[in-house]
This record gives structure tokens, sequence and C-alpha cells, in this order.
């Protein structure tokens, strides 16, 4: 089962469609939409709420994998669950069903709602395969001041001048993943756990907070109670510029993919 006291925690909200303030509220209210999974027409014999069931698997153990990637004393298995949060997230959102009823109607076919809710489940099965070719970084914030925000998506694309695709996953204020696209063993048949750990200098930070608020339709980005300038500074039409002396603390002018 889920840890309510997560649920109930505080968190910082600013939406979309109300740019103009924020909004302090508890974390159960964030993006919430009840049946929101639920098959319509299920098959006989098939859990209309099979797709709940997968998040169910995960999510309870969640938690706990975070804080042990936070501490650096994460396990394989704390890995895997992290690399199965990260293909969740790439499904869950609303915006998934609209992307997968485009793919399906520019094959000729003509999805029904169980067709589109199904696809979260053949895609979220296939995307492990694709990250076994990235590569993957472990990056912490600056400093206390500094801390990572995310959008309801969970991830934020990011493209290096070098043209090196990128994806940001925030797992909490103090840690993330950093992905670089297509950039790891073309072999691998398992995702790769992070080799190496960065500390992101406070530009680097904010350059990530600033692309989750640009990801194509997200709803809102969220971060700490006390984050309210810090959500207000998004904006998406601000350039993003890495840092002049370099994306991480003590490793000169590295950029964000130089690992």
């Amino acid at each position: 089962m889920r840890r309510p006291e997560l649920r109930e925690s505080s968190i910082r909200v600013r939406f979309l469609h109300q740019q103009e303030k924020t909004h302090r509220m508890s974390a159960e209210k964030i993006a919430r939409q009840n049946r929101a999974y639920e098959l319509q027409d299920p098959a006989p014999n098939v859990d209309p709420n099979i797709i709940d069931e997968i998040w169910d698997f995960y999510e309870p153990r969640l938690a706990a994998a975070v804080a042990t990637f936070e501490s650096g004393s994460w396990t394989a298995d704390d890995w895997d669950l992290l690399v199965f949060h990260m293909a969740a997230q790439g499904v869950r959102h609303p915006d998934f069903l609209n992307q997968a009823n485009r793919h399906m109607s520019g094959q000729g076919k003509s999805p029904s709602p169980d067709d589109l809710q199904m696809a979260r489940v053949t895609t979220l099965s296939n995307l492990p395969n694709l990250l076994a070719k990235w590569r993957f970084l472990r990056v912490t914030r600056a400093s206390e001041g500094w801390r990572f925000v995310v959008n309801d998506k969970g991830f934020a694309p990011v493209i290096e001048e070098d043209a090196q695709r990128g994806v940001f996953f925030s797992l909490s204020a103090n840690v993330g993943v950093l992905g670089a696209v297509d950039a790891g063993s073309p072999t691998s048949q398992s995702v790769p756990a992070p080799t190496y750990s960065r500390e992101l200098v406070p530009g680097s930070v904010e350059l990530l907070n600033q692309a989750m608020w640009r990801t194509g339709a997200i709803r809102c980005a969220i971060g700490h109670p006390d984050d309210h300038e810090r959500l207000m500074r998004l904006d998406a039409t601000r350039q993003l510029l890495l840092p002049c002396l370099g994306a991480f603390r003590n490793r000169g002018l590295d950029g964000l993919f130089d690992w």
C-alpha cells in the first residue's frame, strides 16, 4: 500500500493555466483523476483496473529507493525499481493517450479508449529496451538553496549545444537522473546503473528546472513548500544557457553530458 504520509505532505505548485501565482497544497491533490486508467470494456476475466495494479506494484517501494539514491547507498534492486519508475513516467501522463492516438491513427487504425489505455502497457514493456542503450548519471543539487522542481510528467527533455539529446528525471528536491539518449552500448540488454555521480552548480539546477517548465503538454510544476519564488522564475520564453564555467562543481568546463 502507498505511504499516506507522503501523499499528505505539503508542496508548492504552479499551474500553467494560472501562471501568475503558486499554491501550497497537499501532494494527494495534484494531478488527481479518478478512474484515469480504468478499462471501459475489458475482455472476459480481465480486471478493469489492471493498469492501476502496475503502479501499485512499485509505488509503495519508490520512496525508499529514492532515499538510497540520495544517500548514494543504492543497490541493484533499488536501481531496477527506479528504472521502472522512469519508464512509467513515459506512459502515465494523460498526454500519452493523445500521442498513442496519433500514432495508431497514423497506421490506419481506429483505436478504442481501451486500445489507448493498453498502449500504456505495451509501451511500458518496451521502454527498458530503449533505456538500455542510454548512459545515466546521478546528479545532486548544489546546495540547500537550489532545489530541483518537477513537472507532472516527471521528466524534461534536454538538448546540449553539440546536439546530444538527454532526459532529466527529477526524483526529489535533492537528487535526479540525467540520461544521455543512445549514448550507451547498442548491444546492452539491461539498463546500466550510473557509473558516476556529479554535483550540479546552481546554474545547472536552474537550467534543468526551466526545462521542466517547458516540457510539452505538462499541467504544472511542483516544488518544496518554500519554493514560491523558484517556481515563479520559471519562464518558457527564456533562453536556456549552460553555466559558462561548466555544469558541475569542481569539473572545469564539462557540459551536462561530459561524463
